[in-house]
């Protein structure tokens, strides 16, 4: 992939109840089957550069070849998630990209970067504010081994996934 973001890998949503936002997604869309992970706190979390505790519930499946990411954000707030918590349902809140050359990906939007983060050692992500122009935020996630592994693990779940496992798995079971 080139650095440019160009393919849309992933679809954020905040949601206000992660576990009614799993049943909505398996039942009205068949996306699935989720994995889940609960309390999750990113290593170098900034919002406009100062540190910041997120806490985040977060689900991944796929739905095609788009990752659907839910998130419930505990806060603190105001973040890149908005001012408050969610009151209700949920709403699109970014596309993901990976790319080969994060800095490089960054420098041609033409966006205010609200967020990063680390993943892993290797692995960054950074959120930019792209709602004037695409409606949403962008996050560009850097294309390490460990971010394809992640976006291989939820293809191959959905591909091999005929209703007989669980539909939401911890993700504890794959990454300890």
């Amino acid at each position: 992939m080139s650095s440019a973001p160009a393919s849309i890998r992933q679809a954020g949503y905040v949601v206000r109840d992660l576990d009614t936002a799993i049943s909505r997604w398996l039942q009205q869309t068949g996306a699935g089957p989720f994995v889940k992970m609960t309390n999750h706190r990113f290593e170098g979390w900034n919002y406009f550069g100062k540190p910041q505790d997120m806490v985040l519930d977060i689900a991944f499946a796929m739905a095609g070849t788009v990752m659907i990411e839910l998130i419930q954000p505990h806060g603190p707030w105001p973040s890149v998630y908005g001012t408050a918590e969610p009151e209700e349902g949920s709403y699109l809140h970014h596309f993901g990209f990976l790319v080969d050359d994060i800095d490089r990906a960054a420098s041609r939007l033409s966006a205010t970067l609200v967020t990063a983060a680390k993943v892993d050692d290797e692995t960054e992500l950074r959120y930019f504010d792209c709602r004037n122009m695409f409606g949403v935020h962008f996050e560009l996630i850097s294309n390490t081994d460990s971010a394809q592994a992640f976006f291989e693990l939820s293809q191959n779940l959905a591909d091999e996934w005929d209703g007989s496992k669980p539909s939401v798995r911890s993700i504890e079971e794959f990454f300890s």
